[in-house]
């Protein structure tokens, strides 16, 4: 595999599919907001896709997402290319980004995902 990874599954989904409560933050002009499944792994996503880890941050209901500033459609492609990258080291099959109002299914094929040992 090349330095980059390849785009397997990035999709646009309803933004209230699976979620009530699309903050207004979620639509914040080029900020893209990328949820991760805890706080060590949207800490790890925040010191590859930010400058600062409190980029990294928990909302009401326990879920974390990382505040990532994109200005253009190449930093979101770049961006997608990080998560990617993030989702496969830390064996996550998938997560959202909302950027702009809209939320979109970024993913890697399980095939690219780590095969956990003794059921950890």
């Amino acid at each position: 595999m090349g330095s980059e990874p390849y785009v397997l599954l990035v999709e646009p989904i309803d933004s209230t599919e699976g979620r009530s409560d699309v903050t207004a933050a979620g639509i914040e002009a080029g900020v893209a907001l990328v949820e991760a499944p805890t706080g060590l792994t949207g800490f790890l996503l925040a010191l590859r896709v930010s400058d600062s880890p409190q980029d990294n941050s928990q909302d009401v209901q326990g879920r974390w997402t990382v505040r990532v500033p994109v200005a253009n459609d190449a930093a979101l492609r770049t961006l997608v290319g990080k998560v990617q990258t993030w989702l496969q080291q830390e064996g996550i099959a998938e997560t959202r980004v909302n950027i702009g109002g809209d939320v979109y299914r970024v993913g890697v094929h399980s095939s690219d995902l780590p095969v956990l040992v003794g059921g950890r």
